[in-house]
């Protein structure tokens, strides 16, 4: 019996990975938008949790933790409140009181 339980051991430390925070951008895109003819700015935002996960589809090794998605209005490269939407990741606009963003294309 602890000749099993050495390579099981084993095997956990070597191939277990531990629970770190990962912070993704993507889906950076431009378009003009149809009704103002404004030059629009869009983009993902998400935080995932790495590790090893059981989900509703199988296995994973990221949790998703939470996600938005910002559009923003005008060349930039700062937004006032009134130039940004956000939306959460099931789509819901939220109520931006104040603010800005900033971009660096570079």
């Amino acid at each position: 019996m602890r000749a099993a339980k050495v390579p099981v051991t084993a095997f956990l430390v070597l191939f277990a990975t531990s629970v770190l925070a990962g912070t993704t951008l993507d889906f950076w895109h431009s378009y003009v938008h149809a009704q103002t003819h404004e030059t629009n700015y869009s983009f993902h935002l998400s935080d995932y949790k790495r590790g090893l996960f059981w989900g509703s589809c199988g296995p994973s090794t990221k949790s998703l933790q939470w996600s938005f998605t910002f559009d923003l209005s005008g060349d930039g490269p700062v937004y006032t409140n009134r130039q940004v939407s956000i939306s959460d990741d099931n789509g819901k606009p939220l109520n931006i009181v104040s603010g800005k963003v900033i971009t660096d294309l570079k």
